[in-house]
């Protein structure tokens, strides 16, 4: 198990007479590049492979329902911050799928609406927009704000203004003040294209879910810079992609120094390339063959992404195996057979000091409340319903940290087993 999961997601093709230049087959995608040699040009063929692979078929559903269960688990279970950002070439989908349409709701929409469901009285949203190296305030008439470096050397916005989400109501108005805040322009994709990265960040259960549309990437040659304000915004958005890329260098090349100040994008990032950060990338990729080089340098970014998971650099340790990570991606199955009845376990015939038998009736009180806080947390997440499961939750958890706290630590979840078994 690792801390970084990488998808990826084709747009669909909407000319006739355009033709695709990628190949989908499970989790793995085909580029199909010509290359020009000295004898003529060829068809070269690039594979690549990713934890999953939407094609052309998939809609944002299909991405937001595999991803939020590990996302809801990992804030309220594992207590992880999670960070989820999209990257792709300008007009592959990547605001649509953070945001969606009149026709179709986007992850964004979906995540909060869940989240309402659980608990409406723990979410609180502040929303920014880097745009030339800049921070503005979206919700707060687009006010300069600043990224500062704490104590912890992490960044922090600050004077930041943060909502708190209490309806869908809330959610809609959310999200029109971010379709109309933030700055769009031509392309040569689309006349309303991104030109600028957007930071969603969402508090829910005292802990983070940063949701990031980076700016589409476009090469300078395709541009339609018609003024040199455009030109300028331009180069900016491809500075700090370039810049977010020789982070993902050095962390892949493990040097002693990632230069994660020199944009205000990569400040945003730094967290996710940590232990104690879950993150999710998404790559959108477009398939029309005019795009083929494009398509080949995303995927090629990504490819580099995924070789952090093996390296172990100090802003991304590999996470401690444990029972409880191993699972991370898959949906818990109770063991039903576990006996809800702890005076039953009880009466065991336990031999050893009165000292060892006290740890081990209260490991076995602890493992009763470690059943019912998986089997509430499943029905909150897959059922998405409350019916004052969350307060039972809570109430759960408390007793277990209470029940850990009276022994000094000495009643560990994960590892009390080994040590009775030794004693």
């Amino acid at each position: 198990m690792t801390n970084i999961k990488i998808l990826s997601r084709v747009k669909p093709i909407f000319k006739n007479d355009t033709k695709s230049c990628l190949e989908v087959e499970e989790n793995e995608i085909s580029v199909n590049k010509i290359q020009k040699g000295c004898k003529g040009d060829h068809l070269v063929k690039y594979k690549y492979q990713f934890d999953q692979v939407f094609d052309d078929t998939s809609v944002n559903w299909d991405i937001y329902n595999s991803i939020y269960i590990d996302i809801l688990k990992n804030m309220m279970k594992f207590k992880n911050n999670v960070t989820f950002y999209v990257y792709g070439e300008t007009g592959s989908g990547k605001t649509h799928t953070l945001l969606g349409n009149s026709n179709e709701k986007g992850f964004l929409n979906l995540i909060l609406s869940d989240m309402l469901e659980i608990n409406k009285n723990s979410i609180h949203v502040n929303v920014t927009e880097v745009y030339n190296n800049k921070c503005y305030d979206l919700i707060n008439d687009n006010k300069h704000v600043y990224q500062r470096e704490n104590g912890k050397n992490n960044f922090i916005l600050s004077s930041s203004k943060i909502i708190k989400i209490e309806s869908k109501k809330d959610i809609i108005e959310l999200h029109n003040k971010i379709i109309n805040n933030r700055k769009v322009g031509i392309s040569s994709e689309n006349n309303a294209s991104s030109r600028s990265h957007l930071l969603i960040n969402i508090k829910f259960a005292n802990k983070n879910l940063k949701i990031l549309d980076l700016a589409g990437c476009e090469k300078a040659k395709k541009s339609i810079c018609d003024s040199r304000e455009k030109f300028k915004e331009n180069g900016v958005i491809n500075q700090s992609l370039f810049v977010l890329k020789e982070c993902i260098r050095s962390l892949v090349s493990n040097k002693p120094y990632v230069p994660f100040r020199r944009s205000e994008l990569t400040k945003m990032l730094k967290h996710s390339f940590d232990n104690s950060c879950k993150t999710f990338i998404l790559a959108t990729l477009s398939q029309d063959e005019s795009n083929c080089g494009t398509s080949a340098d995303v995927l090629n970014y990504i490819s580099d992404i995924k070789n952090i998971k093996s390296i172990g650099h100090k802003y991304c340790l590999p996470p401690i195996k444990s029972k409880h990570n191993e699972n991370v991606y898959e949906n818990e199955n109770v063991n039903e057979n576990v006996h809800e009845n702890v005076n039953e376990n009880v009466n065991e015939n336990v031999q050893g000091s009165p000292r060892f038998q006290l740890l081990y009736e209260n490991k076995l009180i602890l493992k009763n409340l470690q059943h019912k806080e998986n089997k509430l947390l499943n029905e909150m997440i897959q059922k998405r319903s409350t019916e004052n499961i969350f307060d039972d939750y809570s109430k759960v958890q408390q007793k277990k940290l209470k029940l850990i706290r009276k022994f000094n630590g000495k009643l560990k979840p994960i590892e009390q087993k080994k040590q009775l078994n030794k004693n």
